[in-house]
């Protein structure tokens, strides 16, 4: 890298003698790189004459590079061109600046018995390698944060914390600690206890740097309203998930009364559904009366009868169970002798209970009319003489409900009296 700066600042003598042209009085590099000091010259009256024209750098006395008598001497780390030379150009480049060579440069120029001068001072700057430790950090535990730049030049650096766009105070920044090589270390902490994901930087300022180098945090973990709001999700899916366990512990299907012929055995089914269907109670009704049951139930495959105004019994039967994932499921029967008194029309009732889950499920049924088969006479031939077919009648007695025949089929008609 090279740097040339060229702000022109003049020193005359006489009207004959040498002129010096040269930059600012300051000249400001990195260290490693390459740096051009700026030196040129003019000489009049006449022409220049390299014969008599010596060139000199010089620092802190010493001499690094010259020019005598048309032959260039330096140091392995200094370049003087013999052809810029000639064109009134003494710029000295040096290579691969370290820290030793900054300081007072001097450019002298001789010509004949006229002289002249510059001087101008080299700047070193080093900018800083800088690093924040932890890079990542855990929330809800308190951390402390090191912002350190190391191996600067000059010794000021400068230090800011922001959290979300707002300047935070540190918790300690140490003074600039200098190195064997001339460089210096210094570093900035910051302790806190995250709770949120806020953008937290480390800006560092330091001469040697074109803008501010910033460092930024990262977080792992979850945030308070992050955790609460799993834990929130976790208890509404678990509430859910029991919801849905409690449903299906024990659900009933439609009953379905099939065909009541009085004096015939009769039945109401239905299907029961759950889990662990042994801890489930049944309990039916007619007409809200409850069905009391011979034996004292244990399970859903119990049996029972008991007689309700009639002498007729009521029995519970149960086929054997299907087995499914995590249910079972078993065709349940009340089975019972219809009378029309206690069950034309009534409303039948089943209530079945998980004593675990104490899930309740009701079912009813309003039952239909109730058939009686009708009693038959016996034929009778009813032909006269005149007819040429013979007739025959039966007649049907006290059955129900109201029916005729036609073409040999059994139609019921609406009206629910007997004939």
């Amino acid at each position: 890298m090279c740097l040339l700066l060229s702000l022109l600042l003049g020193t005359s003598g006489s009207q004959a003698g040498v002129t010096m042209l040269t930059s600012q009085r300051e000249v400001v590099a990195l260290r490693d790189s390459d740096v051009i000091l700026p030196c040129s010259f003019s000489v009049s009256p006449g022409t220049m004459d390299l014969k008599v024209l010596t060139v000199s750098w010089t620092h802190y006395g010493f001499v690094i590079a010259k020019f005598e008598k048309g032959e260039v001497t330096a140091r392995e780390e200094a370049t003087l061109s013999e052809q810029n030379i000639r064109e009134g150009n003494a710029s000295l480049l040096l290579t691969s600046i370290v820290k030793r060579d900054e300081g007072q440069y001097e450019c002298e120029v001789k010509h004949a018995r006229q002289e002249g001068a510059a001087t101008m001072a080299l700047i070193i700057q080093l900018p800083p390698e800088v690093l924040l430790l932890p890079e990542s950090v855990h929330l809800l535990t308190e951390q402390h944060l090191t912002c350190s730049a190391k191996n600067f030049y000059p010794k000021k650096i400068n230090f800011m914390w922001m959290r979300s766009g707002e300047a935070i105070t540190p918790f300690n920044t140490t003074e600039s600690q200098r190195n064997p090589d001339g460089t210096y270390n210094s570093l900035s902490v910051y302790r806190f206890t995250p709770i949120s994901r806020d953008h937290l930087t480390c800006e560092v300022q330091h001469e040697g740097l074109k803008e501010p180098l910033r460092r930024s945090v990262t977080y792992e973990g979850l945030t308070g309203g992050e955790v609460a709001v799993i834990v929130i999700a976790a208890i509404t899916f678990l509430l859910l998930l029991l919801t849905v366990f409690w449903f299906f512990t024990v659900s009933l299907s439609p009953l379905i009364p099939l065909k009541l012929v009085q004096g015939d055995l009769g039945s109401v089914k239905c299907t029961l559904t759950g889990w662990r269907l042994g801890l489930v109670t049944q309990q039916w009704f007619i007409n809200d009366q409850e069905v009391k049951l011979d034996n004292q139930q244990r399970d859903c495959e119990d049996i029972a009868s008991v007689p309700l105004n009639s002498p007729s019994g009521y029995h519970l039967k149960t086929d054997p169970p299907k087995e499914g994932f995590f249910r079972t499921e078993t065709p349940v029967t009340l089975q019972f002798t219809p009378t029309r008194a206690d069950h034309e029309r009534a409303v039948c009732r089943c209530r079945v209970r998980h004593r675990l889950t104490r899930r309740s499920v009701e079912r009813t049924v309003t039952l239909p009319y109730i058939s009686i088969r009708p009693q038959l006479s016996d034929t009778e031939n009813v032909s006269q003489d005149s007819d040429t077919d013979v007739k025959l009648q039966v007649r049907a007695d006290e059955f129900h409900p109201k029916t005729s025949t036609s073409c040999g089929q059994w139609e019921a008609e609406k009206s629910p009296q007997s004939q």
